[in-house]
């Protein structure tokens, strides 16, 4: 009588460390969803956000597009979601008459610095768990794993 394996990977000891760096991933994940998610945010939103509270003046979705790495279309519905919960405003551009730029507002403004705050207190939490680790062989090992 043979046994079939019902694992799609032998149970060895780098197998088990691919699922528990998989388990950890997901973890931290979890963490910064929940923290953004309590402000109505995502990882997305806030990086947008952040773009548009770090620019100098309004940015065209194109422009915004470019500095989240996002396609054009998902952005629009995204900056639509964030002018009807009032974070952001679309206006048109006086230099162009017709481009749409995007502008954040004084609430987007405060839920930004709110949810980098988040995040930092996230990534602190990580570093005091990791204070034990050697930093440069973790850094390592991580990067041939790119």
């Amino acid at each position: 009588m043979t046994t079939t394996q019902t694992s799609y990977l032998p149970d060895t000891t780098e197998a088990q460390l691919l699922f528990r760096l998989l388990g950890i991933a997901h973890a931290v994940t979890d963490r910064l969803d929940a923290a953004l998610g309590e402000l109505g945010l995502s990882p997305a939103t806030l990086d947008l956000l952040t773009e548009l509270s770090n620019a100098a003046e309004p940015l065209s979705v194109l422009e915004l597009a470019a500095r989240v790495h996002d396609g054009d279309s998902g952005l629009g519905r995204l900056v639509e979601r964030l002018e009807r919960d009032g974070l952001v405003r679309r206006t048109g551009n006086p230099a162009t008459g017709w481009t749409v730029t995007v502008v954040i507002t004084s609430l987007g403004k405060e839920r930004q610095r709110t949810g980098a705050e988040r995040v930092g207190a996230v990534q602190q939490q990580l570093a005091q768990a990791m204070a034990a680790v050697d930093s440069v062989a973790l850094e390592r090992a991580l990067a041939a794993l790119r």
